[in-house]
């Protein structure tokens, strides 16, 4: 990571961005920063970096698992509880696309192309 990089705090920060080495409070950046837990990985932030200049879908996928295989591998963290994300659907709807990454839109992409089937 580029030395000075600024993490941002805040609603905006998101997990693996938290994760990252430049993100834990030192006496260096005045206690700030988010990895209250101070875990840090050289590969992990690679893969951050990977995913944060990635513009391709499949090139940012690639990235979280890497960054989810080396953050549960060395058990970065044990998890107290897990965020439940329900997403409700119904299968006679053709044409809206997934999201592909956490933090993507959600895809309204083609919306009059979308149709109800029976």
């Amino acid at each position: 990571m580029a030395p000075g990089l600024h993490i941002e705090t805040g609603p905006t920060i998101n997990l693996y961005q938290q994760s990252t080495s430049v993100a834990s409070p030192t006496a260096e950046n005045h206690w700030r920063g988010n990895n209250l837990g101070a875990w840090a990985s050289p590969e992990s932030d690679r893969f951050y970096d990977a995913y944060a200049k990635a513009l391709e879908p499949t090139e940012r996928v690639q990235a979280i698992a890497g960054m989810e295989r080396t953050f549960t591998q060395t058990v970065g963290s044990i998890p107290l509880y897990f965020d439940v994300v329900v997403t409700a659907h119904t299968g006679n709807l053709e044409g809206p696309v997934g999201r592909e990454t956490p933090d993507s839109a959600p895809d309204y992409r083609n919306i009059q192309l979308w149709r109800w089937t029976e």
